[in-house]
């Protein structure tokens, strides 16, 4: 047989074999695609179906945004390490491209969560300029570009709320690209996830969540990249972004207009009498042990606060934010004795609960219904931090009357010391009767810096629907 005849057998020998083990890699990946949610691909993203966009992002750009400002702080996620969030299957996947795709790939071909860390990326990294980016072309007040150059730090301090971001779930599909004549990985990749995000509002001045929504969103890189699947990844967050700015009720939270922000208007239930106490005329450090006697310690399931009684059959009153939807409570008497509370009436917005517990006598608080003037001393009582520190008392000044930026709301704003462990505490004034309800403060986590608030005690029974019955104290 002539040389050239021979060479040319050979190679034909050789591109046989090649595909023979092509083939017998192939059947050996045993991977089948991960079953994802596709959107359709004619119908327009939400941010395409909004004609307006350019013009609603530049007028947010430009401080006309009908949205309270939120700042993006951080992701992380909830996958556990282990998880498997990507399959390479054999022969590809439908839409993502790629020449002899994941041939070199054996048995089961996935992608397992190996993070070695919860934190995905704070506001200016990759995640954070998606969300940015997503959230301000929908008109909402971003605090803080995270690809400004100067005085980022400043416009974050504006922001009313902060928004975290938890990765709940991923899966995707995924396609290594191949060499086509000798079938090597060419390290590039095809690839489409989906994931699910748990959004978390959180209200720096109260010191708690206030909602938490949750959306999906689907990232796809059809041509293989090396960048392709993070690519992918974070198209996805992009998209998950674009669902929450879409969510109406997300838009409510931070609307500024009249008719979308929080009800607050009084309980419309039957109204609950209490009788009044005398107002005290004598100094609170006379009175002092009434005074500890009937402050205690409320305590659920996933925190603590404090409370007050404000008559002898059991009745006392704390924040919302403390009993959260708790049918029942602990509480604790100043004494070490625990009992527990039924929750009976709650006011979110107004942010404060009536507990009743299965008690009678005590010394209940007396009720001043008149506000405290600015500069008149006050007392604040309660278990700062932590229940061994309960009946502290610290003292200040009242500083100012204020209304609410998120519901328009009186607060009463005073330099007295209070920390995470105060709320639902009662303000006194110089002869401890209750003037306020403990609420909220500013500082870092649960720290004050002594400018904190509290609810006039007339507003809470008022939004409680909770009557005085006789003239002893002013009239609601």
């Amino acid at each position: 047989m002539p040389v050239h005849v021979q060479r040319a057998c050979a190679r034909v020998r050789a591109s046989i074999s090649l595909l023979v083990v092509l083939a017998v890699l192939a059947a050996c990946n045993t991977t089948a695609p991960m079953v994802l949610d596709r959107p359709d691909p004619d119908a327009p993203t939400a941010i395409e179906a909004q004609a307006d966009a350019d013009e609603i992002a530049q007028a947010a750009m430009f401080g006309e945004s009908k949205y309270k400002p939120i700042a993006f702080t951080s992701a992380i996620s909830a996958i556990r390490h282990g998880t498997v969030v990507m399959h390479f299957p054999a022969g590809g996947v439908e839409g993502l491209g790629g020449s002899l795709c994941n041939y070199r790939h054996q048995g089961e071909s996935v992608y397992e969560w190996r993070a070695t860390g919860k934190f995905l990326g704070n506001w200016d990294g990759e995640v954070g300029t998606m969300i940015h980016k997503a959230l301000a072309q929908r008109g909402f007040d971003l605090a803080g570009d995270p690809e400004a150059m100067f005085e980022v730090d400043d416009d974050r301090n504006r922001a009313q709320y902060l928004l975290g971001a938890r990765l709940a779930e991923m899966v995707g599909n995924g396609c290594e690209e191949h060499h086509w004549w000798d079938g090597r990985p060419l390290g590039k990749y095809s690839a489409e996830i989906q994931i699910e995000v748990d959004w978390i509002v959180y209200d720096p001045l109260r010191k708690e969540p206030v909602e938490t929504f949750t959306s999906k969103g689907y990232g796809i890189q059809k041509k293989p990249k090396q960048t392709g699947i993070t690519d992918a990844f974070f198209d996805a967050w992009g998209a998950a972004t674009e669902k929450l700015a879409v969510d109406p009720d997300f838009a409510a939270l931070l609307s500024t207009s009249e008719t979308e922000t929080f009800r607050s208007q009084p309980l419309a239930d039957e109204p609950i009498l209490i009788e009044a106490n005398r107002l005290r005329t004598l100094p609170i450090r006379e009175t002092l042990d009434a005074v500890l006697d009937s402050t205690v310690s409320i305590r659920t399931g996933t925190g603590l606060g404090s409370g007050f009684l404000i008559s002898r059959d059991g009745y006392i009153l704390t924040n919302h934010h403390v009993t959260g939807n708790a049918e029942q409570v602990a509480v604790v008497l100043r004494n070490g004795i625990e009992v527990t509370g039924t929750v009976l009436r709650r006011h979110k917005q107004r942010d404060i609960a009536l507990i009743k517990v299965p008690l009678t006598g005590g010394n209940p608080f007396p009720i001043r219904t008149a506000e405290p003037e600015v500069t008149e001393d006050v007392y604040a009582v309660g278990n700062p931090l932590k229940e061994a520190l309960r009946s502290t008392v610290t003292r200040g000044v009242v500083s100012a009357t204020r209304r609410s930026e998120q519901t328009g709301l009186r607060l009463i704003q005073a330099d007295v010391d209070i920390q995470g462990g105060n709320s639902g505490g009662p303000l006194l004034d110089a002869n401890g009767n209750v003037v306020a309800v403990a609420v909220s403060g500013y500082g870092p986590g649960s720290y004050s810096v002594g400018a904190n608030f509290f609810i006039p005690i007339a507003d809470a029974l008022h939004f409680l629907n909770v009557r005085i019955t006789t003239e002893e104290a002013a009239a609601l």
